[in-house]
């Protein structure tokens, strides 16, 4: 769905009162209704929303986004847009080589993630499918990480909004809508195989993740959409395919199309378990989305070299606003200061460690992030001292909201909000949601998912 600007005129005031209204009256309708904690779980587990056997949806109400604010979103992508696909020009056109004074190798990038990301394919977009990670304090959305390789939790929010919508018994005097981010990942995967192999013939799908992955329920959502266009889709494991030089085939049943949620350090960690799948990329007998090409901008030091005045300087306006404005300032801690980043940087840091947060260059899932606001200032100098492939960015804190907890007998409490917006082909489509406890709100250390939904009309609930 893409809300046009003339007919949702931005207005945060309105947009926000809005919001607490629909706050207000669903927390009155979940008091009123015979919904218990276990009946929600229960109805979670059985859509199929589960990471690893638990449910990833624990809190009972949605975020809920005024149309204003899905504006702002949509406008704010577009400038961001702009400047990936600028610097990844740059990226490209100073060399995947591997010299050492090179953008990729300054970035952090590894020289076999590289050598992967210098294969020619005839659709070079590096991310076709991709999701920002957003802190919006006070209102105020500041993009945090970019998600470029394979992001995962489109088809989980895209149950939990039929799930949300559909099935919870809930009297709700407000006209809310999903944004529903699967049909449009899969239309933009097919749109890749199409500008490259015509209309030849319809594709044989697989969808590509080792076997034991935790997200794996989430691949039948897509499996489905698939079908639904009357396309036969598997799901596979990357040692179950063969290559015979000519096609890439799974028990003897050739592979045309390719989305891979495999994630490239998987590949680079089982390179016989993936041999066959990438001797077929190299062959440019299958068409992959996303391609190998992620490794270009899924990286850290992206946003400090956004941040290098040298760079800044000739990006289009758009895309030097939305650095301003929603791009907290990020720079590359190591020996060889570069990319615009002051020689002293790392002293800067240490002598301010409740505005900063360390990130390694590298890395999924809040692994070694160190915030200088939760450690004590010898953990920080310990952790600055080590940063030899890091960035130093600047703090920011996520906005907070109250949630009937089901695990807790619905308990209304207090939870750290992120909002992270799918970003296909450019385009605003759908948002992630992680709740948590912490700071750092990830899947992997225990937070939960809720969907997004747009409020269309709100008012008070009648509570005689």
């Amino acid at each position: 769905m893409h809300l046009s600007e003339a007919e949702y005129p931005p207005d945060e005031v309105e947009g926000s009162l809005t919001q607490q209204l629909t706050i207000e009256t669903w927390h009155q309708a979940m008091e009123s209704s015979s919904l218990t904690g276990d009946d929600f779980i229960q109805k979670v587990m059985k859509s199929g929303v589960h990471f690893g056997g638990r449910p990833l949806c624990t809190m009972a109400r949605p975020l809920f986004l005024p149309p204003q604010k899905v504006i702002q979103y949509s406008r704010l992508l577009r400038g961001f847009h702009e400047a990936i696909r600028f610097v990844r020009e740059m990226i490209v056109s100073d060399g995947l080589e591997g010299d050492e004074d090179s953008l990729a190798i300054r970035l952090g990038i590894p020289r076999d993630a590289l050598s992967l990301a210098a294969i020619p394919v005839p659709d070079d977009s590096a991310s076709i499918l991709a999701r920002v990670d957003t802190f919006c304090p006070k209102g105020h959305p500041w993009l945090i990480e970019l998600n470029a390789e394979s992001p995962a939790g489109m088809g989980y929010g895209d149950r939990l909004n039929r799930l949300f919508l559909n099935e919870l018994p809930l009297n709700i005097p407000a006209t809310l809508q999903g944004l529903y981010s699967v049909p449009a990942a899969v239309s933009a995967i097919l749109d890749s195989y199409i500008r490259v192999e015509g209309h030849s013939r319809p594709p044989r799908v697989a969808i590509v993740d080792l076997n034991d992955v935790q997200t794996r329920p989430e691949f039948l959502v897509f499996q489905l959409e698939f079908q639904s266009r009357g396309l036969e889709c598997i799901i596979c494991d990357p040692g179950e395919l063969d290559f015979d030089d000519v096609r890439l085939s799974h028990k003897g049943k050739p592979i045309d199309l390719v989305y891979r949620r495999l994630l490239v350090d998987d590949i680079l960690a089982h390179p016989s378990r993936t041999e066959a799948l990438i001797s077929a990329y190299k062959a440019q007998s299958i068409v992959m989305v996303n391609s190998l090409r992620t490794t270009l901008l899924h990286c850290k030091g992206l946003f400090a070299l956004l941040h290098d005045p040298m760079v800044f300087e000739l990006l289009p306006q758009l895309a030097q606003e939305m650095v301003i404005r929603h791009i907290p300032w990020t720079g590359i801690l190591s020996d060889r200061p570069g990319l615009g980043s002051p020689p002293n940087l790392q002293e800067i840091v240490r002598q301010n460690r409740e505005s900063w947060v360390i990130k390694p260059l590298r890395g999924h899932g809040g692994t070694g992030v160190v915030m200088g606001n939760q450690v004590t200032q010898s953990e920080w100098d310990q952790a600055v001292q080590n940063a030899q492939s890091h960035v130093a960015q600047r703090l920011i804190h996520s906005s907070s909201e109250r949630f009937p907890d089901a695990t807790n007998h619905m308990e209304i409490r207090p939870m750290q909000v992120d909002i992270n917006p799918y970003l296909i082909r450019g385009r605003l489509a759908g948002f992630l949601c992680r709740l948590s406890q912490h700071s750092i709100a990830n899947i992997h250390q225990g937070a939960s998912q809720v969907p997004v939904l747009v409020i269309h009309q709100a008012r008070r609930a009648n509570t005689k």
